[in-house]
C-alpha cells in the first residue's frame, strides 16, 4: 500500500509584520519593559503614515531617508501626532484602531488633527 502522507499546513511566523520594522529583528530582542508610540506623519499631498516605534524621531529620519519601502518614496515627511509611552500590545491596538479609520472624520477625532481644507 501506499505510504501516508502528512500533511502540515505552513504556519505564519507569529512574529512576521507583528514587529515594527526596523524596530525588533527578532521576538528574542524584544524587551517587555520597552515604551512604544504611535506616531502619524504627514507629507505635502497630504498622506498619512501610522506607525508604531520606540523612537519617533530615528523612524521619521528612516522615511525620509528611504529606508522605508511604501513611505520613503512618498517623502518629505513630518511628524504630525505621537501618542505614548505604552507597551507594544497598547500601541498595535491603538495604531490598528487609527489605520481602521482609513482617514476618515474618525482619525481626525481621534488624533484631533484638522482634516485638509479645513
Amino acid at each position: 500500500p501506499a505510504a501516508a502522507r502528512l500533511i502540515i499546513p505552513h504556519l505564519r511566523d507569529r512574529w512576521f509584520k507583528s514587529t515594527p520594522r526596523n524596530q525588533v529583528y527578532s521576538h528574542q530582542m524584544q524587551d517587555s519593559a520597552s515604551a512604544y508610540y504611535v506616531y502619524v506623519l504627514s507629507n505635502p499631498a497630504h498622506r498619512h503614515y501610522i506607525g508604531i516605534s520606540d523612537n519617533p524621531a530615528r523612524r521619521l529620519a528612516q522615511h525620509n531617508s528611504g529606508v522605508s519601502q511604501w513611505a520613503g518614496t512618498r517623502g518629505p515627511w513630518q511628524l504630525v501626532w505621537q501618542q505614548g509611552p505604552m507597551s507594544l500590545s497598547q500601541a498595535r491596538k491603538l495604531e490598528h484602531l487609527l489605520k481602521r479609520q482609513k482617514g476618515g472624520k474618525g482619525f481626525y477625532r481621534i488624533t484631533g488633527l484638522q482634516p485638509p481644507g479645513s
